[in-house]
């Protein structure tokens, strides 16, 4: 007979194989573009490095798939119990709290296209280190850019996970440390953060995901957990239920994936997966 509690451990985890991805500048147009012209104008005349808010190689966490393996773009790990007689789950909790990773950034002269990848795919050349100015930051979690809810689909408990996040530069404007001084250009002055915010409207990439794990049970009172939603057709996507082999995989192929990030030129990717067993963590009778 099955037992009455059963535990259940999920893990999302999101991520970019390769060293390094190419990020191009998104489609969009700024409401004045004379202003976004002098912003970037002023960047490149007093840091050339600062350009890089335009075009860039984003640091990759150089790793395959695996739920104890490297860092993540974007993770978390979430447990409960559940009563299966009830089907109600007890003790929700973040065992891996939400988080972003570190967003590094390399000069486009530092990294290599690497043979039989898509274009974005990028190796990092020998001795090449991320740009400092640039480099080592992460996007605060908020509960508006990375959410875990707990819902239910008639009987059954619903693990629901969002994502509406831009971990790379530019990040989003509020995100931004960008003090309150004004760019000058000749006679005309205006507030730097106004500048970064039609920055941010032309080339923010954002990660939008929306994932759905269900678990329900059989006739014979055993547990099975099906995972469903949509995500964006970058980056990768991987998602573990008690610990077993992946219970989702997603790896972007297209030349252009990484643009689709970006609203006006994204594709959503459609989580349709069977229903598989609940597998008994270890020490579970």
């Amino acid at each position: 007979m099955p037992p009455r509690i059963r535990e259940v451990r999920i893990n999302l985890r999101v991520f970019a194989e390769p060293k390094a991805w190419e990020l191009k500048p998104s489609l969009g147009v700024p409401e004045d573009p004379t202003e976004l012209f002098g912003f970037v104008r002023n960047l490149i005349t007093t840091n050339p490095v600062d350009a890089l808010f335009v075009a860039t190689r984003c640091g990759g966490q150089n790793r395959s798939f695996g739920r104890t393996v490297g860092s993540s773009m974007a993770e978390v790990e979430i447990s409960f119990k559940i009563d299966t007689q009830t089907m109600e789950p007890i003790d929700l909790r973040e065992t891996k709290p939400r988080q972003f990773g570190t967003a590094d950034f390399f000069l486009t002269t530092d990294t290599t296209d690497v043979s039989g990848k898509p274009e974005w795919f990028e190796d990092v050349d020998a001795g090449a280190t991320a740009i400092r100015r640039l480099s080592g930051a992460s996007l605060p979690v908020t509960d508006r850019n990375f959410t875990v809810r707990l819902e239910r689909t008639r009987q059954s408990p619903v693990v629901r996970i969002t994502l509406d996040a831009a971990p790379y530069m530019p990040f989003t404007s509020e995100s931004i440390p960008i003090p309150e001084v004004d760019i000058s250009l000749g006679p005309v002055s205006f507030p730097a953060m106004d500048a970064l915010v039609k920055l941010v409207n032309l080339s923010a990439l954002d990660i939008n995901a929306d994932i759905r794990v269900t678990v329900e049970k059989r006739s014979d009172g055993e547990l099975t957990v099906l995972d469903s939603g949509t995500h964006d057709g970058f980056p990768y996507y991987e998602i573990y239920v008690n610990d077993e082999q992946a219970a989702y995989t997603f790896t972007p192929t297209a030349n252009n994936a990484p643009e689709h990030m970006h609203e006006l030129t994204g594709r959503t990717v459609t989580i349709s997966e069977p229903a598989s067993a609940l597998k008994r963590l270890p020490g579970e009778s």
